[in-house]
C-alpha cells in the first residue's frame, strides 16, 4: 500500500495560520519551498517572494524561485523581512551554519517548523515517532534543544509550541491501561500482517544512531 501524503497535494493549514499572523513586513523568504505551496499563497497575498531549494522544482511567475543550499544564501545582508524555514532543519547536518546565514538576511522575523523529537514517554513502549525512519533527517530537536540553539545564534523566541495531531504523553499514558494497550497491540499486529502501515521501533540500534547524528547539535547545545 503506497503511503498517502498529504503534504504533497496541498499545504498545511496550520502553517498557513502561522503565516497569516507572524509574517511581518512585505518580503519573504521561503527556505527549502519543495512544492511552493507557501510562496504562492504569500505572493496572492501580495507579499514579495523568493523562494529557494536545493534542487529544481518548477518555475512560477508568481515569485522568483533560486536553486541554493539554506548554508549558502546568495542574498546580501538584512535582504528579507522573513523568513520561512518549514521542515526544514532536520534535512540540514550544519545546522550552526544555516540559522548563520537566515540570521544574517533577514530583518525582522523567522517562522520555524520542525518535528517534535520528545518521544520519551513512548521508548518505554518500544515506540517512537514515525519521522525517525526518514533517512533524510540529520537533525533531531525538541523544545529544549532548538530555544537553546536559536538563542545561541541570537535570536529572540517571541512563541515556541508542540503541535502534534496527537500528543504522546496522552497516549503514553492512556496505553497504561491494561484494555486499551491488549486492544492497540492487537490492531497493530493486523495492520501489519496485512501490510497496511509498518510501525516504527525505538530499537536501540535506532537510538543510538539517532544520538551519533545528534552529537555535533547536541554539543551546540549544551
Amino acid at each position: 500500500m503506497v503511503e498517502f501524503r498529504r503534504w504533497k497535494v496541498s499545504p498545511s493549514e496550520l502553517k498557513l495560520h502561522y503565516i497569516e499572523k507572524w509574517v511581518a513586513g512585505k518580503s519573504v523568504l521561503d527556505v527549502g519551498c519543495g512544492l511552493g505551496f507557501y510562496s504562492k499563497y504569500l505572493a496572492s497575498k501580495g507579499f514579495e517572494v523568493v523562494a529557494i531549494d536545493k534542487e529544481k522544482q518548477f518555475k512560477s511567475a508568481a515569485f522568483k524561485f533560486k536553486i541554493a543550499r539554506a548554508t549558502n544564501l546568495p542574498f546580501k545582508n538584512k535582504s528579507f523581512d522573513t523568513a520561512l524555514l518549514f521542515d526544514v532543519l532536520e534535512h540540514v547536518a550544519d545546522a550552526k551554519r544555516t540559522l548563520q546565514e537566515i540570521k544574517r538576511v533577514v530583518r525582522k522575523r523567522v517562522i520555524i517548523s520542525v518535528p517534535n523529537d520528545d518521544d520519551s514517554a513512548l521508548t518505554q513502549h518500544n515506540l517512537t515517532f514515525k519521522h525517525q525512519k526518514d533517512t533524510t533527517h540529520v537533525g533531531f530537536y525538541t523544545v529544549k534543544s532548538i530555544s537553546s540553539q536559536l538563542r545561541k545564534y541570537g535570536f529572540r523566541i517571541k512563541l515556541i509550541k508542540l503541535e502534534n495531531a496527537v500528543s504522546p504523553f496522552l497516549f503514553a499514558r492512556l496505553i497504561r491501561i491494561k484494555a486499551i494497550r491488549a486492544l492497540f497491540m492487537a490492531a497493530t499486529y493486523v495492520m501489519k500482517k496485512f501490510g497496511l502501515f509498518d510501525l516504527p521501533k525505538a530499537s536501540s540500534r535506532t537510538l543510538n544512531q539517532k544520538r551519533k547524528k545528534c552529537k555535533n547539535f547536541a554539543k551546540l547545545s549544551t
